[in-house]
């Protein structure tokens, strides 16, 4: 089964898996005109979780000021209806932190994950997940952290890539040492935990 991407759109058909729905930072400029439009889509839509949301600090972005009004709106929201939320950090990390720690979710997955060990380990005190992709397996600093990483804690995905997910499971388990099937037992009960109205007996 694939993955779709819906850009500032509402789509009639519901998909029949999980999915998530929000404001990617990168329509942040745009989405601060339709913010309240927006909320009550999301509030409708059914979604499993909402995201992905964030921040993206990137060079050349000049929208800061909108990714975080549309962040905040957003992260009220998956508190009120109880919804984890899925988080795009780019050079916002300590901001985002501290955004996320003034609300009450019930669980949080940093996206295509591609932090140092310092942030990794202030990941997993807070109780936060992370979840591996490509991009994370390209970065050095972010392997040392994953070699660390409680299983209980972590997520595998494959972005917007063409990487099959089963060749993520075979990367990621090498990294750790860790048996595929094992692998994706554990990478299965954190989605129980996370969405528990979703997994299957």
């Amino acid at each position: 089964m694939g993955i779709s991407s819906f850009r500032l759109g509402y789509d009639s058909v519901l998909p029949p898996a999980p999915f998530s729905a929000g404001i990617h930072p990168w329509d942040a400029t745009e989405a601060c005109h339709r913010l309240p439009e927006l909320l009550q889509q999301l509030k409708r839509c059914g979604a499993a979780a909402v995201g992905e949301i964030g921040l993206d600090h990137a060079s050349g972005r000049r929208n800061e000021s909108c990714q975080t009004t549309v962040l905040t709106a957003q992260l009220q929201s998956a508190s009120a209806l109880r919804l984890p939320v899925i988080i795009h950090c780019v050079k916002a990390f300590e901001l985002l932190m501290e955004l996320l720690a003034a609300y009450s979710l019930p669980a949080v997955i940093f996206h295509g994950y591609t932090g140092s060990p310092q942030q990794t380990e202030r990941l997993f005190a807070a109780g936060y997940y992370l979840s591996v992709g490509p991009i994370s397996l390209r970065s050095p600093k972010t392997e040392a952290s994953l070699r660390e990483a409680p299983l209980h804690r972590l997520f595998i995905e494959t972005d917007d890539s063409d990487v099959p997910i089963e060749q993520m499971y075979t990367a990621v388990g090498a990294l750790l040492n860790i048996p595929v099937p094992e692998l994706k037992a554990d990478i299965y009960q954190n989605f129980k935990t996370v969405f528990p109205d979703y997994g299957v007996a």
